[in-house]
């Protein structure tokens, strides 16, 4: 079970153009009833999917769900995978009807809780991606791509709910502007490359939870850290 955790406060006060250091009383305050309510409020709903890849062309074709992504950036992303994971998740429409809420009543609070939530729902994806890694052993996570993002169009988020059928099994759906609703909510596309077939030579051998070979100290030596989500996060260029 997959729930919100104690949320990345240091994320949420950068999301809002502040340091950490700069937090004065008024902030913590803040923060501290925010992150009350949205514990509150917050219900994890997901589904996710994992799909053999094949090729068709320049284009990456997944298995079973017979979807054909049409994307130099998710080619690039998953030239050496084996499978595709499908995701998406929520943290409900009770944090939606929260935030409009304290839009009318009490907008620096409603600010605050924005910036929470979306930490939240990152954190939640995040612990997804663990929870799969520990279910599907052998394999190196990518770094996990969304709709809109490069050359991926928003448009494919409609595409992606409907193979996963998100809205009967998660009460994800998408608003007639095509963006998802409730507002907190991520859909994503990553890949599983089978530990066996990579180029261990300096890179570490243990899987950890993070998706990456688990050695940030050889992160600037290997090949595969453009599609790493350790690497991504150490290395830049």
């Amino acid at each position: 079970m997959i729930e919100v955790g104690k949320i990345n406060r240091a994320t949420a006060l950068r999301y809002l153009g502040m340091k950490q250091e700069d937090a004065d009383e008024v902030m913590e305050a803040l923060l501290n009833e925010a992150e009350e309510l949205l514990h509150k409020d917050a219900k994890v709903t997901f589904v996710c999917g994992i799909y053999d890849i094949l090729r068709h062309e320049n284009n990456v074709l997944l298995d079973e769900c017979n979807l054909e992504i049409e994307s130099k950036d998710i080619e690039r992303l998953l030239s050496d995978s084996k499978k595709a994971v499908l995701l998406c998740a929520t943290i409900s429409s009770y944090v939606d009807t929260r935030l409009r809420k304290l839009q009318i009543s009490n907008m620096p609070l409603a600010i605050v809780y924005d910036a929470l939530a979306s930490v939240a729902i990152d954190q939640v994806v995040d612990s997804i991606q663990v929870m799969v890694n520990e279910q599907v052993p052998g394999f190196v996570q990518t770094m996990r791509f969304s709709p809109g993002y490069g050359d991926m169009p928003l448009s494919m988020q409609g595409t992606l709910l409907n193979i996963l059928e998100a809205g009967k099994r998660a009460g994800i759906s998408l608003t007639e502007g095509g963006m998802l609703t409730p507002v907190k909510s991520v859909t994503a596309v990553f890949g599983l490359r089978d530990i066996k077939e990579l180029s261990l030579e300096g890179v570490g051998t243990i899987i950890p939870k993070n998706g990456g070979c688990g050695d940030e100290s050889v992160c600037g030596k290997c090949k595969h850290r453009s599609g790493c989500r350790l690497g991504s996060k150490t290395v830049k260029g």
